[in-house]
């Protein structure tokens, strides 16, 4: 399965359409009807329900990243890669 965003965006209509109740549930528990779904790795999302968003945690990772290089990457390939991811997402923001 593919990272892309067209194609993970297209995933979640899947998803929304087939469990229309995912658009009461949190992100954990989208995050793992997702994963059960497109790449067969299933985690309980009763149990994961209650734990800080994976949300959560990246927007404030952003944040602590903006001002502390510990959290920025150093990796030349992971520092490409999110270039990219960015210039992804601008674009599919034109859409």
């Amino acid at each position: 399965m593919s990272n892309n965003l067209k194609t993970i965006k297209l995933n979640l209509w899947r998803l929304f359409w087939k469990f229309p109740d995912l658009k009461n549930a949190n992100y954990n528990q989208v995050v793992a009807a997702y994963w059960k779904e497109f790449y067969n790795f299933e985690i309980s999302a009763e149990k994961i329900k209650n734990l800080p968003s994976v949300e959560s945690i990246s927007r404030q990772r952003r944040k602590l990243a903006e001002n502390n290089v510990i959290f920025r990457p150093d990796d030349k390939k992971v520092i490409e890669h999110r270039k990219k991811q960015q210039k992804e997402i601008l674009e599919s923001v034109k859409d």
